[in-house]
C-alpha cells in the first residue's frame, strides 16, 4: 500500500508549505501607510539632504554648540564624537544621532554625519528590502553591503564626498536607520 498522494494530488504537508510562502504581506500603498519614507526623507526636487536635515540647516564641519542651537541637545557629545537627540516633531522619526570628527586636540568639534533613525513601527509596513527601493526614489542605484551573505546595508554616493546609507539595527524592536556622510 503506497501511502504518497498519487500524481496531481497534493500532500496536506505540501499544502501547508505552500500556504506559508504565499503569506508574504503585501506592501502597503503609500497613501495607506502610517509612515512615508518620501515624506521623512524628500524626493530627488528635494535634494540630496533629508529634509530634517536641510531644513534646520545642519551642516559639515559645524561645532557642538552650533548644532546644539538648531537641535538641543546636539552639544552633549560623547569622548567618541557621538550625541543623540529625540525627536517630537517628524512624524516617523525618532531621533538622530550626530557625530562629530576629532580635532588637533582630540575633542570632537566638527560634525561629519546625522543619521536618522527610523521608528520601529516602520517595519510592519516595510521589508528592508522595500525600504531600500523607497530611498531609491530619491537616491538612485544603490550599492548593497554584505556582511556573512546578509544585505546589512544599501549605500548611495552623492554630490561633494556625501554618501547615504540605509541600515537595519537588527532587532523587531529597532527600526530602520539612514546615517548621512554631509557633503563638503
Amino acid at each position: 500500500q503506497n501511502d504518497s498522494p498519487s500524481s496531481g494530488e497534493v500532500s496536506e504537508e505540501q499544502k501547508i508549505r505552500e500556504s506559508q510562502q504565499s503569506e508574504e504581506k503585501p506592501v502597503a500603498k503609500v497613501e495607506d501607510r502610517v509612515l512615508n519614507l518620501s515624506e521623512i526623507i524628500g524626493t530627488k526636487e528635494d535634494g540630496w539632504l533629508p529634509k530634517p536635515i536641510a531644513q534646520k540647516d545642519l551642516t559639515r564641519d559645524m561645532s557642538p554648540e552650533e548644532a546644539g542651537k538648531i537641535l538641543p541637545g546636539a552639544e552633549e557629545v560623547s569622548e567618541f564624537g557621538f550625541s543623540e537627540v529625540k525627536e517630537g516633531d517628524v512624524p516617523g522619526l525618532e531621533g538622530y544621532e550626530l557625530y562629530f570628527a576629532k580635532n588637533d586636540a582630540g575633542v570632537p568639534a566638527k560634525l561629519q554625519t546625522v543619521t536618522l533613525i527610523l521608528d520601529p513601527s516602520i517595519k510592519d509596513e516595510l521589508t528592508f528590502e522595500e525600504a531600500a527601493k523607497e530611498v531609491a526614489e530619491k537616491y538612485g542605484e544603490y550599492e548593497e553591503i554584505v556582511v556573512d551573505d546578509k544585505i546589512t546595508s544599501y549605500l548611495w554616493i552623492g554630490p561633494k564626498f556625501a554618501s547615504t546609507s540605509l541600515s537595519n539595527l537588527g532587532s523587531d524592536f529597532e527600526g530602520y536607520k539612514l546615517e548621512v556622510t554631509l557633503p563638503e
